[in-house]
């Protein structure tokens, strides 16, 4: 827990860290749950000991305001860890009770409040699969039994599916046994499309034209999907290059390929929420600081005042002049602060 104390802004540090677990849970890539909840435990107390909370003993109430800031962040953490193990005996439950499905499905049930600025969907219209809307309904139907006021929204943008393909020209050792391929929901329904045909014909070809209106998909996302297809070798484009069909020659050294997250990156997107999340986090406590010091010293100058909050701030994240004066003007907003006869000066309203 090295990288902890050497983090200065803690608060962006774990928030980091709640995101990378948040895809390790999303993705199945997490080795142990336990483990999991074992290491946001951890750093839970790494931060509080290096915020070294000795030094803001002569205001008790912040000390208490530190601890609970971590607190609150390692709960919101250890509440997403045990989502996801409900969701997986919700999914084995489901499954027993509808034997009648033909494939397995796994479902993660997450809370609106714990996970609204991680899962976010960035597309709007699209014709989910046959198959896979009336399994969806089944299990709206199987979680309204257990939580009768909870509606739930499907986030598509995070669906996976997993199915076996064979093709039937290809000379690779793998022919016989077939590939596994890890699609994105938008690629399985793309190649519905096809695999409806007669076993891959060769004249099993559509545009792009046709396959948007299948799916009703936007254009962009059509040649955004088809594009890494194509470019797998699972597709291929025909020779005139208007249309594209089932690469019946495919192959490939490895018998499992996933290609659900080769797709136009949202990264740089996520991280502008990133950052605007943290800086509205720590907009609203520094409200709360400058207000408590505020009635504990009734007046203060514009850099007594930043010297203070910076100093209460500084073991969780170097208070920026801008972010400061957001926060003051906000709390003078509020009423519990005003200006002074200098501009510079501030007074505690009572």
């Amino acid at each position: 827990m090295q990288i902890v104390h050497a983090y200065k802004s803690k608060d962006e540090f774990f928030n980091y860290y709640r995101r990378l677990l948040a895809r390790r849970l999303l993705n199945n890539t997490s080795y142990s749950m336990d483990l999991e909840k074992a290491a946001i435990s951890v750093i839970y107390e790494t931060m509080m000991r290096s915020s070294n909370l000795a030094v803001y003993k002569k205001i008790a109430d912040h000390s208490q305001t530190l601890e609970g800031t971590a607190s609150t962040k390692s709960t919101e953490a250890q509440e997403m860890v045990g989502e996801i193990v409900i969701s997986e005996e919700y999914s084995h439950e489901f499954v027993r009770q509808h034997p009648e499905l033909t494939f397995s499905m796994s479902v993660k049930t997450l809370s609106a409040i714990q996970w609204s600025d991680i899962v976010k969907s960035h597309d709007t219209s699209f014709a989910l699969p046959r198959v896979l809307n009336e399994a969806c309904d089944l299990y709206r139907q199987f979680y309204k039994l257990k939580h009768a006021k909870q509606t739930i929204k499907w986030q598509r943008e995070f669906c996976k599916v997993t199915v076996q393909l064979y093709f039937p020209d290809s000379t690779s050792r793998f022919a016989e046994s077939g590939y596994t391929f890890v699609l994105n929901v938008y690629q399985f329904a793309i190649l519905e499309l096809f695999t409806g045909s007669s076993a891959f014909n060769e004249d099993a070809a559509l545009t792009h034209s046709q396959i948007r209106l299948a799916t009703s998909m936007s254009i962009d996302r059509v040649e955004q999907e088809l594009g890494v297809m194509v470019k797998a070798g699972l597709f291929e484009r025909t020779a005139n290059n208007t249309k594209v069909q089932i690469n019946n020659k495919y192959r490939s050294k490895h018998p499992r390929v996933d290609i659900s997250q080769a797709k136009i990156s949202h990264r740089k997107k996520e991280e502008e929420e990133n950052e605007n999340i943290i800086l509205a986090y720590r907009t609203h406590l520094l409200q709360a600081d400058i207000a408590r010091v505020m009635k504990e010293f009734k007046f203060m100058t514009d850099s007594k005042l930043f010297m203070e909050v910076s100093l209460r701030r500084s073991n969780f994240f170097s208070v920026e002049k801008p972010t400061f004066k957001n926060a003051v003007e906000k709390v003078i907003d509020r009423g519990l602060i005003e200006r002074g006869e200098d501009a510079n000066t501030y007074l505690y309203c009572s």
